[in-house]
């Protein structure tokens, strides 16, 4: 993400909500990442921007209370008339079920689309990567869904 944005890559209002179990802070998480980053000197005024606009919510991934939590940072960020969200959701296969039924259920964007990327395998076998996909229908429509799994990858 900090590559994009640093070279521009984004739409200039946008913002980043990590969201995860962890209790962390911004301030932690930018610690964590540092020494991936690759940040060259030219590029530090552009590597404090980026961090402004990065904010953390934790949470559990079955409470749909965090997830309101979640939903309530999310709209604290939303400046004007459009606002998108995009979750990317890279998590325990395990999980992806109440996950995105809480998305489903409380973090809809009201101004704009929602787009949920699934990362990950995308099932066990043909079974269960069926059974996700009808689970996804479920809730979402198949324009909102982006599927990218690193066996097929």
């Amino acid at each position: 993400l900090w590559w994009l944005f640093r070279d521009n890559l984004l739409p200039a209002n946008t913002v980043f909500v990590g969201y995860a179990r962890s209790k962390l802070t911004v301030t932690e998480l930018r610690e964590k990442c540092h020494q991936y980053m690759k940040v060259q000197p030219e590029e530090e005024a552009g590597y404090e921007q980026f961090w402004k606009v990065n904010h953390y919510v934790p949470g559990g991934y079955d409470t749909r209370r965090d997830f309101e939590l979640l939903d309530q940072e999310l709209r604290k960020q939303e400046q004007g008339p459009v606002a998108n969200r995009l979750f990317y959701l890279a998590l325990p296969p395990s999980v992806f079920e109440p996950v995105t039924i809480n998305i489903r259920n409380t973090c809809m964007a009201q101004k704009g689309w929602t787009r949920v990327i699934i990362e990950k395998p995308f099932g066990r076998d043909a079974e269960t990567s069926a059974q996700l996909s009808n689970h996804l229908a479920s809730l979402f429509e198949e324009e909102q869904i982006y599927r990218i799994d690193h066996y097929l990858g």
